[in-house]
């Protein structure tokens, strides 16, 4: 963190006061930091998995990044689905397994702007029963995501993650959660502002 963890602390011990129930993901990077760890370590919320793909995660996997191609935002950086499947396994497995040491046991839940349908059928297998996923936008960082139910949990299908399973063979047993959920109305539309109608704090306090 580059500022002070006191903010942090508040926000936890909020949370507590009021008796509400919450879920931190930590990114990979955050599981090196002591002062974190033994911060969430110490607080009643459950603790899952930011699958965002950083440099130092992608190194300690073994896999490429493009370091010199865009901001650390980009699709072709950021989301799983810019690798090979191989490779997304080794990210996620290297992930899991450092989580573990920290925590000592997997993380049941996970989250990332955009999580593939192979990386959610994988991070599965591996214990996780919930993700929160982006909500449906037309064009926001470099990136669309479009066709989604609007607002409402689902149960993705094996074969894209972001359209809902028809049948119970083809689902992916992980309900998503959508983030950022957009205005029904004024959300549609091609310019970015469009794409900001959402409930994403700065968002939602930027337009008042």
């Amino acid at each position: 963190l580059n500022e002070s963890t006191a903010i942090l602390k508040k926000h936890i011990g909020q949370i507590k006061n009021d008796g509400l129930k919450s879920t931190w993901l930590l990114s990979y990077d955050n599981l090196f930091d002591e002062e974190l760890v033994s911060i969430f370590a110490q607080q009643d919320g459950e603790i899952g998995a930011f699958m965002e793909v950083s440099p130092k995660l992608a190194r300690d996997a073994a896999v490429n990044y493009t370091l010199d191609e865009g901001d650390y935002y980009f699709p072709n950086k950021v989301f799983l689905s810019a690798y090979a499947i191989s490779d997304r396994d080794k990210i996620i497995e290297t992930y899991f397994t450092k989580f573990r040491t920290v925590f000592g046991k997997f993380p049941q839940s996970a989250g990332a702007w955009y999580i593939d349908a192979h990386s959610q059928k994988k991070l599965s297998a591996l214990g996780v029963s919930s993700a929160l996923t982006v909500s449906d936008q037309f064009d926001t960082d470099s990136l669309s995501v479009w066709g989604k139910y609007l607002s409402f949990p689902f149960y993705p299908s094996s074969y894209n993650s972001i359209e809902p399973a028809k049948y119970l063979n083809n689902k992916i047993p992980i309900v998503n959660i959508q983030w950022a959920q957009r205005d029904p109305i004024e959300s549609y539309g091609k310019e970015v502002s469009f794409s900001r109608q959402s409930f994403q704090a700065n968002d939602y306090i930027n337009n008042g």
